[in-house]
């Protein structure tokens, strides 16, 4: 579904990707970005990747292709830091931590997401609610989140967020921080389109 809305948003807004030398890539899940990075880097192509926010919560493996560039130490300390490997893993410590703490008192919180409404099966619980927390984080008001249990450390928590999402996206790793592309959608149910790009 990422690549049909990248394809239509290229033909409405009258760009020619491809006569530009650019080409956009459907990767089967995100274990395979690496692979294709690699790839594309050793032949001299610079790599852009568009992520769910689950490439960014579930593991490192993809925002690494971008934390580890040379780049990437000159941007942090840019924002006042001295590596971005280190504020992704300090951030992710502290979710952890928070989610533990208020974990009962957002479950409604959590459970109105369509990570959590679509989750598989088999899915593991903890991964599931910690992907629904933090895409609720950039869903809900200012307003709504001063209602979560310990709102001011949230509060922090989506600012910090926000700063490494704008790091990577100047590295050229852009993460839906919403949850998935159709949780951007404004007329269209986010578990309908969900579910219905999930069918296809």
């Amino acid at each position: 579904s990422d690549m049909i809305m990248c394809r239509y948003l290229c033909n409405r807004l009258d760009l020619n990707l491809d006569v530009a030398g650019s080409q956009i890539i459907p990767v089967d899940g995100k274990g395979q970005f690496p692979v294709i990075a690699k790839l594309f880097r050793l032949i001299g192509k610079e790599v852009f990747v568009l992520t769910d926010l689950d490439g960014f919560v579930d593991d490192n493996s993809v925002i690494n292709l971008f934390t580890s560039l040379p780049k990437a130490v000159e941007i942090a300390n840019s924002y006042g830091n001295g590596d971005l490997q280190c504020m992704v893993r300090d951030v992710k410590t502290k979710i952890d931590e928070l989610i533990q703490t208020d974990k009962d008192g957002l479950k409604d919180i959590y459970e109105s997401h369509p990570y959590w409404i679509n989750r598989d099966a088999d899915a593991e619980e903890s991964k599931v609610i910690r992907r629904s927390i933090i895409a609720q984080l950039f869903q809900v008001s200012n307003e709504d989140l001063t209602k979560w249990p310990n709102c001011s450390q949230w509060k922090g928590l989506k600012t910090r967020l926000g700063v490494i999402f704008d790091i990577l996206a100047k590295l050229g790793c852009f993460v839906l921080k919403k949850g998935a592309v159709e949780s951007y959608y404004l007329y269209a149910s986010n578990t309908t389109i969900t579910l219905f790009f999930r069918n296809a």
